[in-house]
């Protein structure tokens, strides 16, 4: 006999975390985090992958990004844990029952709240150290001895967009994220610093996987025929408590571009432009080299900014260079190319089936 909704479910502990990062000591004793190019883990982490790993073996259990990879602006505080979490719509806040304000150092009676989350706009994400997007990564080792979860912890826009775009990929071609052998791995990526203007290189997440299709599908059956059936895997919540503000460091992207106070809030997901979209607002700079695949760049381009302005999402944000990456398979970074070049990738159907598909989003307009 059986409990129904309970001796089916399988909750999966929480081995360890990883971290890209580690402590220093300054010359005057001062303890500080230095941001790592590699992953540091327990012990048992670094005897399979050594001392100072760029990827690691992974699976993840369960299909639900809420379970695996929760993200939320969020707001540590080093006396009160973690003080604030929103979506950009609404927050749960630890706010001082004596000044109601948010608690603080010398708060001593707090209680959590529900308010208003302004994200970007926030003054506690404007100040130094404040609040910051932060993305939990929950996910297997599977070549690593232990039956449960581990967890990373990131701040950095680039690898939550990398993340969620690598993910949407692999759905794409399996229909689903969960138990595909994958790698994660850390990379170098140049950006611009918002403050200085100039550019650096800082380390980034993705998901990759070095096998072919083939193997991959093969590798996911054998994974999938291993598990029980009418099991529910349960992952534990995110370990939110365990994060120091000092491994939230932002990674030096420039932050997105919001939405004016004059546009009206919309019900859905704000698709806010990145990096790799930006070259798409530039493309009046297009050489005078006409394009392989014989389309006119500038065309596409008033075409592309009078969506824009109308609120098309499948032209904002990222993506717009999903589009290109995924659905045509450009080879290559898409950053600082121009539309001459970026058309110039492409097949010449491809470029034909873009064009028709840009016509169709102007004419529902």
């Amino acid at each position: 006999m059986s409990i129904a909704g309970l001796t089916q479910v399988r909750r999966l502990p929480r081995l360890g975390k990883i971290k890209m990062g580690i402590k220093v000591k300054s010359d005057k004793g001062v303890e500080h985090p230095q941001k790592t190019d590699y992953f540091v883990g327990p012990p048992e982490v670094a005897a399979v992958y050594g001392s100072k790993p760029k990827f690691l073996d992974i699976l993840l259990p369960v299909e639900d990004e809420e379970k695996w990879a929760p993200q939320y602006y969020k707001l540590y505080s080093r006396t009160q844990g973690l003080v604030c979490r929103g979506d950009g719509c609404s927050a749960s806040r630890l706010i001082d029952t004596a000044t109601g304000d948010r608690a603080r150092r010398t708060t001593t009676e707090a209680a959590r709240k529900e308010v208003t989350c302004e994200g970007r706009k926030c003054p506690d994400y404007i100040a130094k150290d404040g609040c910051k997007e932060v993305m939990s990564l929950q996910f297997i080792l599977y070549k690593v001895p232990g039956m449960g979860i581990w967890q990373i912890d990131t701040s950095s826009v680039n690898s939550i967009i990398n993340i969620n775009s690598c993910a949407d990929y692999i759905r794409g071609v399996f229909g689903k994220v969960s138990w595909i052998p994958l790698q994660l791995t850390i990379e170098p990526k140049e950006v611009q610093n918002p403050e200085s203007g100039r550019r650096q290189t800082v380390y980034v997440l993705n998901l990759r996987n070095q096998m072919t299709l083939l193997d991959m599908v093969e590798t996911t059956r054998k994974f999938q025929a291993q598990l029980p059936t009418n099991t529910r895997l349960v992952l534990p919540p995110a370990d939110e408590a365990a994060v120091e503000p000092g491994e939230l460091a932002t990674d030096g992207e420039e932050p997105p571009e919001t939405a004016t106070e004059t546009e009206e809030p919309s019900s859905e997901r704000v698709i806010t432009e990145t990096e790799s979209d930006r070259l798409f607002d530039q493309l009046e700079s297009a050489n005078t080299k006409p394009p392989e695949t014989k389309v006119d760049a500038q065309s596409v381009v008033s075409t592309i900014h009078e969506l824009r302005k109308k609120g098309c999402a499948a032209v904002t944000g990222n993506a717009l260079a999903d589009r290109f990456l995924v659905n045509y398979h450009v080879a290559g970074p898409l950053e600082g190319l121009t539309m001459k070049e970026v058309l110039a990738k492409l097949a010449p159907g491809q470029a034909a089936d873009f064009c028709l598909w840009l016509q169709e989003l102007a004419s529902k307009s």
